[in-house]
C-alpha cells in the first residue's frame, strides 16, 4: 500500500482467516518479492540518506537480515528451493566494490551463506546490460533476462 500524502509505502500480508497483518511500514521506495514458497520475503528500500538497502525475512521467524549488496528487489529471481537469488544489480546504486565499466551485474545470492558470486559484470568497450524481466528455467540451468538497452533476450548457463 503506497501513501500519497507521505510517499512511503507499507506491506500486509492476507491470513487464511482473512486478517490484514502489516508487515513492512512506512519505507521509501518499497519493492518485494516472495520466495516460491512464500516462507522467505526479499524487499528494498531507500533509507533516510538515500541509500538502497536490502533485507531479507523469513516468514517462519527471526529479525531482517541485509543482504551484502545493496539490490532492488524487483530485479531478483529465486531459485526453486528458496536458497538462492540471482539478482541484477547497479553498482553505483548498490556499493559494489569492485565495480569494473557500465552496465548492470548479475549476482547468484546463497542466503544462508549469505555469501554472492558475480556471473555477469560490466565491460569497459561497450554500455553493457540494463537488465529488464528475469526468469530461470525449470531446471534452473540457465537463466534468461532481457535487456532494455537493445531489447533482446540473453540467455547464461548457470552450471
Amino acid at each position: 500500500l503506497h501513501d500519497e500524502g507521505t510517499g512511503l509505502s507499507h506491506l500486509f500480508t492476507l491470513g487464511l482467516d482473512g486478517k490484514l497483518t502489516r508487515l513492512l511500514d512506512s519505507l521509501a521506495h518499497l519493492e518485494a518479492t516472495w520466495s516460491p514458497d512464500g516462507t522467505m520475503l526479499l524487499y528494498s528500500f531507500v533509507d533516510e540518506e538515500g541509500v538502497l538497502q536490502s533485507e531479507f525475512l523469513n516468514m517462519k521467524g527471526g529479525a531482517p537480515q541485509a543482504v551484502s549488496v545493496g539490490l532492488s528487489a524487483s530485479k531478483c529471481v529465486w531459485s526453486i528451493d528458496n536458497r538462492t537469488l540471482i539478482c541484477a544489480v547497479n553498482p553505483a546504486q548498490s556499493g559494489v566494490s569492485d565495480a569494473v565499466g557500465t552496465g548492470e551485474y548479475l549476482y547468484e545470492i546463497a542466503i544462508e551463506k549469505g555469501t554472492k558470486k558475480p556471473l555477469l559484470r560490466g565491460t569497459r568497450t561497450q554500455e553493457g546490460f540494463a537488465i529488464g524481466e528475469l526468469m530461470l528455467t525449470p531446471s534452473e540451468e540457465y537463466l534468461i533476462f532481457t535487456n532494455t538497452r537493445d531489447s533482446k533476450v540473453y540467455g547464461l548457463k548457470r552450471y
